[in-house]
């Protein structure tokens, strides 16, 4: 299995998408975890049957991570706005406004936004290769 780990800054955090390959009977996989300063954010994962078009590896699966993590901020902010109002069901427009009202979530959001134009060009992130 290969470990390949690329870097990213966003002030003062790190995040690190931890990228492997493996191997099937029928194919390969790659499978991203993300982590900020050593805290688990989310994965992503991709099943090839044969060679993948991306322009560098691990790019689908990175970005499903990011996709991932998104959509858990998202659905946290729902769940805190539904216990902020009492309610058991609220609409997407109120969890908008909750998501740019409350600064932790918008923080969030800015921070995977910022990751994705730093996906787009694989050359501004540094990369760390191990191997086992």
């Amino acid at each position: 299995m290969t470990i390949r780990i690329y870097n990213a800054r966003i002030g003062d955090e790190n995040f690190r998408f931890i990228c492997s390959f493996k191997n099937y009977h029928d194919g390969f996989g790659h499978n991203v975890s993300l982590e900020c300063n050593g805290t688990f954010l989310a994965k992503g994962h991709a099943r090839y049957w044969n060679r993948t078009w991306e322009r560098y590896a691990f790019q689908t699966c990175m970005y499903a991570s990011l996709n991932n993590w998104e959509d858990a901020v998202l659905h946290e902010c729902k769940t805190a706005y539904k216990n902020l109002v009492g309610k058991k069901r609220v609409s997407d427009a109120n969890v908008d406004y909750m998501k740019y009202k409350h600064d932790y979530y918008g923080e969030e959001l800015s921070k995977i936004a910022e990751l994705k134009k730093i996906l787009e060009n694989e050359n501004s992130m540094s990369v760390d290769y191990v191997r086992y």
